[in-house]
């Protein structure tokens, strides 16, 4: 679990770090199935608020610009070994819908029943 929203938070630093000073880049995150928990998971760190909130209060790199999570899903009736972790891993949700209320970014979720 860790390693995947690491690779997020890296691959959205490096983003930042390839910015123009005066334009942040609109950040859309996409996920599909596990992806999903890695975004929400990612919108929950203190880094990612840093990264999307610098303080003291200069220009911002990245601007969140929304997020869209396919068949996401947070729990598993009987869950192999590997998925194990994304369902018992606790997720911080007054953080993620911190950042996404101080960012104004929308996040929607498509689901199907087939």
């Amino acid at each position: 679990v860790a390693a995947r929203v690491e690779d997020l938070a890296a691959s959205a630093a490096s983003a930042a770090a390839g910015a123009e000073e005066a334009e942040p880049r609109v950040l859309f995150l996409i996920g599909h199935s596990v992806g999903c928990q890695t975004i929400i998971r990612f919108l929950s760190l203190p880094s990612t608020t840093s990264l999307l909130f610098p303080s003291p209060p200069s220009s911002p790199r990245l601007k969140l610009g929304g997020c869209l999570c396919v068949a996401a899903w947070f729990a598993i009736v009987d869950p192999w070994a590997a998925i194990a972790p994304w369902c018992t891993e606790p997720i911080d949700d007054a953080a993620v819908r911190a950042t996404l209320g101080r960012a104004g970014a929308p996040l929607r979720v498509l689901l199907s029943d087939n």
